[in-house]
């Protein structure tokens, strides 16, 4: 096995436990206000955007594999925050809509959100760090040129 360029792990290391210290943060918060976890949330906030998402859309924006996607829909309709129709301009489509119940739980999230993600960050960031922190994980999220 080859020796992988320290800076790299370091950097990986910091990413992943950052990620996982947050979203455990957020889960545990979301728990203790009865509201579903940060997934329930980030599937509300995707298909607020848009009155025609359909699950592949979904997937992409997640960054879910399908089955994992499926799952989540499935909890979340039978939580009755999500109803499947078809699609206004394609019949065969399967298109995933928020109920008045999920709108109501993502405004009761989004105030958490907000809350938790200000004392996590305000805790070990100033603003500006904060702003270039998110220029550079942006660089991550991108396709190299």
């Amino acid at each position: 096995m080859n020796e992988s360029d320290p800076r790299f792990d370091a950097a990986w290391q910091a990413l992943y436990r950052a990620q996982v210290r947050v979203q455990s943060v957020l889960d545990l918060a979301f728990n203790d206000a009865g509201l579903p976890g940060t997934d329930v949330f980030s599937a509300l906030r995707e298909l607020q955007k848009s009155e025609e998402t359909s699950a592949k859309d979904l997937e992409d924006a997640l960054l879910m594999p399908q089955y994992g996607v499926s799952r989540l829909l499935s909890r979340m309709e039978r939580q009755g925050l999500i109803k499947r129709t078809t699609g206004k301009q394609d019949h065969r489509q399967k298109v995933l809509q928020i109920t008045a119940k999920g709108r109501s739980n993502l405004a009761a999230m989004g105030k958490t959100y907000h809350d938790v993600l200000s004392s996590f960050f305000s805790a070990r960031a100033k603003p500006g760090q904060l702003a270039r922190m998110a220029k550079l994980l942006e660089l991550l999220d991108s396709d190299p040129a």
